[in-house]
């Protein structure tokens, strides 16, 4: 054989290899296997539709603009854009570690993105092409947002009383400063 071959067939076992570690990566999400998961620049990447309809949300596709989004009870849950790092999240714009892609005519989104959508915890193994995702539950993730009014009244109800407790308190001070001189 000569070395050209020999080297050729080198690159292809290498290559082979290569997409085999890629196809190798694996994800779980709540003990159940995420299909077709493989590792893109250092990102896990996941089908964007499976694990979204399997806790009973819409997913759909737009091929003009190239954005996926997901809804749930009629609420728009996700919507992420092929190349781009933005995504709206339960109507609030995020931005996600890394860019959503498009294989073989699927969405993939970074696993990270689950943690996103649902507080999810995601952990990953030392060799960064597997990874766990426990806590994957869509239930109430609507109310995200929604109930900010009585977080924001709560500490303002403090930084008012906190305030008016420093103007007590400063003039009870000075007031004692000038009786004593």
């Amino acid at each position: 054989m000569s070395r050209g071959f020999v080297f050729c067939l080198a690159l292809l076992g290498l290559a082979a290899s290569s997409s085999a570690i890629a196809s190798a990566a694996t994800v779980t999400i709540d003990g159940q296997p995420v299909t077709d998961a493989f590792l893109k620049d250092g990102h896990l990447m996941i089908p964007f539709r499976e694990p979204l309809e399997a806790l009973g949300a819409t997913v759909s596709w737009s091929d003009a603009t190239n954005i996926a989004s997901a809804e749930l009870n009629g609420a728009q849950l996700v919507t992420v854009k092929i190349g781009s790092t933005e995504a709206t999240v339960t109507s609030h714009p995020r931005t996600l570690r890394a860019a959503p892609v498009l294989e073989n005519h699927l969405a993939y989104i970074p696993v990270e993105t689950l943690q996103d959508i649902s507080y999810a915890s995601v952990q990953y193994a030392p060799d960064g092409q597997s990874a766990r995702v426990s806590g994957w539950d869509l239930a109430g993730i609507n109310d995200v947002g929604s109930n900010s009014f009585p977080v924001l009244y709560i500490w303002g109800s403090i930084l008012v009383v906190g305030g008016f407790s420093y103007l007590i308190a400063a003039f009870l001070v000075a007031r004692d400063s000038l009786r004593h001189r």
